[in-house]
């Protein structure tokens, strides 16, 4: 049995999804006699049918039986990501709201775009030609990269011209010792 056997995808969900619905409930209530988790089968069953579509839709020759493995992995994927479906109740979500007044939540809006105190530039660069200088003398050729490549970004963010082309040349450097180990330091 084949998707193309069906005339739509409605009439294959219709098909499918009792099986669906029956995994998703065992999976669920193996959860909860193993690791003793509340899981909503609906939302086991519901992740499962968004991936078949979305497969369906890439490769649409694929048998049936393939798909429900498919889904069957899905949800197991989904058990173990524990997204929305790890929710300690599975009945209907409960909104909660509180009341705050505007000095309250530019605070809140300020803590969540910066929750980290930004660093001056001479701090920043400071920070970066130390971890230059660790990782050179620890000779970590993947940390060296890093530090070269984000002293790069520091120096074109800032407008330092003079930064910038130390900063390459010492990537170029890098870049040839990289590419001729023996020939490098």
């Amino acid at each position: 049995m084949n998707i193309d056997d069906f005339d739509s995808y409605e009439a294959f969900l219709t098909r499918v999804n009792p099986i669906i619905e029956s995994q998703a409930w065992a999976i669920a209530q193996a959860c909860m006699y193993l690791y003793h988790t509340s899981i909503d089968p609906q939302d086991l069953a519901q992740s499962a049918r968004i991936y078949l579509w979305q497969y369906r839709e890439r490769r649409p020759d694929t048998p049936v039986n393939m798909l429900l493995l498919l889904g069957r992995l899905r949800m197991y994927g989904e058990r173990q990501r524990g997204r929305s479906v790890l929710r300690p109740h599975p009945g209907k979500r409960t909104r909660v709201y509180e009341q705050a007044d505007l000095a309250q939540a530019d605070l809140v809006a300020v803590a969540d775009l910066d929750p980290v105190p930004r660093l001056s530039d001479q701090q920043e660069l400071a920070l970066l030609y130390t971890c230059l200088q660790q990782a050179r003398s620890t000779q970590d050729e993947e940390a060296e990269h890093a530090a070269i490549l984000a002293l790069r970004r520091f120096a074109r963010a800032v407008q330092n011209a003079d930064l910038y082309d130390q900063a390459h040349r010492w990537w170029r450097e890098w870049w040839h010792r990289k590419r001729n180990p023996e020939a490098g330091g």
